[in-house]
C-alpha cells in the first residue's frame, strides 16, 4: 500500500513539475512565429475598369488573411486577392492585409495603388 501511494505521488509531482512545458504559447513542432514577408501588387497604377493581383506572403501556424481597401472592391480570399477598380474613384487608395495567426499574433502591410481615367 505504501509502494502504492509513492508511486501516485511520484507520479503527480512528475505531472506537475512537466506543467509549465504545456503552456500555449511555447512553440511545438510545427509552430512557426508569425512572419509577415510582403504585400506586392501587380501593378501600382491602374485605369478606371481595370483589376490587379495582391499577393501577401508571411509564414507562421494556422494563418487567417484579412483584407480592406479605401474605394473599389477585392475579390477572393487567403494570400491572393484581386484588387477592382471603383468606377467613379479615381485617384490614390490603400490595399490593406492583416495576418493573424492561431497563437493570436497579427501584423499587417498596405500598399498604395493609383486609379486614373
Amino acid at each position: 500500500m505504501k509502494k502504492t501511494k509513492c508511486m501516485i505521488i511520484f507520479a503527480a509531482a512528475l505531472l506537475l513539475a512537466c506543467l509549465p512545458a504545456c503552456d500555449k504559447n511555447n512553440e511545438g513542432p510545427g509552430d512557426l512565429p508569425l512572419a509577415f514577408e510582403s504585400l506586392t501588387i501587380d501593378s501600382d497604377s491602374i485605369p478606371v475598369g481595370g483589376t490587379a493581383r495582391v499577393t501577401a506572403r508571411a509564414t507562421g501556424s494556422g494563418l487567417l488573411y484579412h483584407w480592406s481597401v479605401t474605394a473599389g472592391a477585392l475579390l477572393g480570399s487567403g494570400e491572393e486577392v484581386i484588387y477592382t477598380t471603383d468606377p467613379c474613384q479615381p485617384g490614390e487608395h490603400t490595399i490593406t492585409c492583416r495576418v493573424a495567426d492561431k497563437r493570436g499574433d497579427e501584423a499587417s502591410l498596405s500598399v498604395k495603388v493609383y486609379v486614373y481615367f
